[in-house]
């Protein structure tokens, strides 16, 4: 057997007598405990990742008929009228929190549009949280107590196609949604 004395640090005030066996291969017995302490790691690992895996929000979409509003947007937010709506949706979250959005391809300029959201916001209380502006997208982000919403304006390279999408989320469960 060799022994092998460990000096620690000076602030340390003791030193560790360490035995290291070279000669001996490990016993049965030690094989075993090393098999079980791999099994109860892969069984650990698998019990995660299902807890995490089920952890996942589950997302449930509605389709809202095109002559109505999401029912998360204002009353008076401005929408284009005879235009053709391209996505007109509400989802809820397994946790409760919502989401509606609307896109419909627009007349206006990408700058009227980002101009005109702006100012509703900003006079119904919002703060503008982010603004992108390039000059074949724009988006808008404001927020205001619980919710977010996200405005996006986007265009074809040639500028003959226009769209604007609104969405309109809850940052929190709504009130007595299950909540994981």
């Amino acid at each position: 057997m060799e022994y092998v004395c460990i000096t620690l640090p000076t602030t340390w005030s003791h030193a560790i007598l360490t035995r290291i066996d070279m000669a001996q291969a490990p016993t049965r017995k030690e094989w075993a405990w090393i098999a079980i302490g791999i099994v109860a790691v892969v069984v650990l690992v698998f019990i995660l990742h299902r807890y995490y895996k089920n952890q996942e929000l589950a997302v449930t979409t509605y389709a809202v008929p095109a002559t109505s509003v999401p029912t998360l947007f204002p009353a008076d937010i401005p929408l284009e009228e005879n235009t053709t709506i391209l996505e007109n949706y509400a989802a809820t979250t397994s946790d409760g929190r919502l989401q509606s959005t609307r896109s419909f391809e627009s007349a206006q300029s990408l700058e009227a549009n980002s101009v005109l959201y702006q100012e509703y916001f900003i006079r119904n209380g919002w703060t503008i949280e982010a603004f992108k502006n390039e000059d074949v997208y724009k988006a808008i982000l404001v927020a205001k107590g619980d919710m977010n919403a996200q405005i996006v304006l986007t265009q074809d390279a040639e500028g003959g196609h226009r769209t604007v999408q609104i969405t309109m989320m809850t940052t929190q469960p709504a009130d007595g949604a299950a909540q994981n």
